[in-house]
């Protein structure tokens, strides 16, 4: 199992949100455990974590929105999972920039 450490030297995301202080404790929980899962689920099927859904944001400008989270949760799979990444995946990635 990955530690939190691991983590942060596979997702340089992760590492810049984190040294920047960008991030609630709970919320670099939350993306640890993400990413602790997926990499236990990687021998299983790779796949990025779910898009929400449309009706999942509701559309008043939330800080931090369920959309930006995803984002942020996708970068970091994306970083850890570079050969799982399909091409639409990147693209939204690129979207977000």
């Amino acid at each position: 199992m990955l530690t939190e450490e691991e983590c942060l030297e596979r997702s340089s995301f992760l590492a810049n949100l984190q040294r920047k202080g960008r991030l609630t404790p709970s919320r670099l929980q939350e993306l640890f455990a993400a990413l602790m899962y997926s990499w236990i689920m990687q021998a299983k099927s790779p796949k990025p974590p779910k898009e929400p859904d449309p009706w999942d944001c509701c559309g008043s400008n939330c800080k931090p929105c369920v959309n930006e989270l995803w984002r942020q949760e996708l970068r970091c799979w994306q970083e850890c999972h570079p050969d799982g990444v399909e091409e639409d995946v990147e693209d939204m990635i690129d979207g977000d920039k």
